[in-house]
């Protein structure tokens, strides 16, 4: 009967070793996979990516600022009619070292109301007609401006505004 106890105690002293072997063995092995993974590690994968980066980058996100910076655009737009033009004044100062596009989307339901085409440094557009017919009301909408460098039309970056749309009839 004691034999048997004794025999029964190390059955289950060696179960418990066994355990804690596998598992021992399952967590060293997430770590010398995590050490075999390194470039994985966020903190890692930044600095390499830093290493990487353009010598130029600085120079056009700086040109970027610049360009956001000389960018004006009317807060908020009056139709009086849906069809009729309203004054939407955007400009791209002379100061801006890039020419731009606009898009002009509707919050309410993501659709496009008007798209321009470039427009270059010390040009600007006095109003618009939209490309989607809306009741009257008021529509928060996002102003999209999409940057590109003078020669040759590379994109830049882009940047967005918040502004509203009021059609009164």
């Amino acid at each position: 009967m004691i034999k048997n106890k004794i025999a029964f105690r190390n059955r289950i002293w060696a179960g418990i070793a066994g355990i804690c072997l596998v598992a021992g063995g399952f967590f060293i092995g997430l770590g010398i996979n995590a050490r075999l993974n390194w470039k994985d590690d966020p903190m890692v994968r930044d600095i390499l990516a830093r290493e990487r980066q353009d010598p130029h980058e600085e120079e056009q996100n700086q040109m970027l600022l610049e360009a956001m910076q000389n960018v004006t655009i009317e807060q908020t737009v009056h139709f009086k009619e849906a069809d009729a033009k309203g004054e939407i004044r955007i400009a791209n100062t002379p100061k801006s070292p890039l020419c731009m596009t606009v898009i002009l989307f509707n919050d309410q339901d993501g659709s496009r109301l008007y798209e321009s085409g470039m427009i270059d440094p010390g040009y600007y557009i006095e109003s618009v007609y939209l490309e989607k017919r809306l009741e009257p009301g008021v529509y928060p909408c996002t102003v999209l401006f999409q940057f590109y460098e003078p020669d040759g039309d590379r994109f830049a970056g882009e940047t967005a505004e918040k502004i509203i749309v009021i059609i009164e009839k």
